[in-house]
């Protein structure tokens, strides 16, 4: 799953594509209270205050609505809800 977070590049610039700019503070994802294997956190390219999270969803999550909590550098965001199929 992939998903889009809005914060600060701190260099003012644009992330660049190619090669993605790698995050370099921790990223934790919970689902249900339960940690996700994060894939990828890196720059949205072109963007300067955008991320992109990449992370699977455990296997043994429930189907139905799922709670996520992104936690960059041990801040802890505000809870979303998404349909887990």
């Amino acid at each position: 799953m992939t998903m889009p977070r809005s914060g600060h590049s701190g260099t003012g610039q644009s992330f660049p594509s190619d090669p993605p700019a790698t995050v370099n503070s921790p990223v934790d994802v919970k689902v249900n209270g339960q940690p996700a294997e994060v894939l990828a956190a890196v720059g949205y390219p072109g963007s300067v205050h955008g991320y992109q999270v990449n992370f699977r969803v455990p296997a043994d999550a429930v189907k139905g609505l799922a709670t996520i909590q992104v936690s960059p550098a041990w801040i802890t965001s505000s809870p979303v809800s998404i349909a887990v199929q």
